[in-house]
């Protein structure tokens, strides 16, 4: 199947989903929905996948559902725009939640949604000092690392956590 609104690499056991409508800063149309969906069938079936990151191209990460496509559908008397929701979102979250593998947003992770990945996932606890911010996290040769910055901006850490 050829992609037109994403890509999708497998690097390492991760396999890398990302949204590519930057033109409309990665709104959601059908056909990206369709896709995205179909991108998460094959993480859930393919044992060679251990994690899935869900990134996207252009500046911004996602804006949400592309307006121009629900405007039409609103016109239809046939249609209703529930069915947006319906087939496209849903299952999507459907997918995330019920992934037996572990997902990341690359639009940004802070220090809740990392103790939770590493506690679910990696069977590890994890905590931020209060006078830290989560910059960033990335899944690199089996580890994931984790950037810190102290809010006295000279001072940065990471912390690596072993998968």
């Amino acid at each position: 199947m050829s992609l037109q609104f994403i890509e999708t690499n497998l690097e390492e056991g991760v396999l890398i989903i990302v949204l590519n409508r930057p033109d409309v800063l990665n709104s959601f149309n059908y056909g990206m929905a369709e896709e995205v969906q179909d991108a998460f069938k094959e993480a859930e079936s393919n044992d060679a996948i251990r994690c899935v990151l869900l990134t996207a191209n252009g500046k911004g990460f996602c804006a949400g559902q592309d307006l121009k496509e629900v405007t039409e559908i609103a016109k239809d008397p046939n249609r209703e725009l529930g069915e947006v929701v319906h087939h496209t979102y849903n299952p999507i979250i459907r997918a995330i939640r019920t992934l037996e593998k572990p997902f990341f947003l690359s639009g940004g992770i802070d220090s809740n949604s990392l103790a939770f990945i590493a506690k679910r996932y990696f069977k590890k606890s994890f905590s931020v000092a209060d006078n830290c911010e989560v910059k960033g996290a990335e899944l690199r040769d089996g580890l994931l690392k984790v950037s810190l910055e102290r809010l006295i901006p000279e001072a940065q850490k990471s912390r690596v956590i072993d998968i």
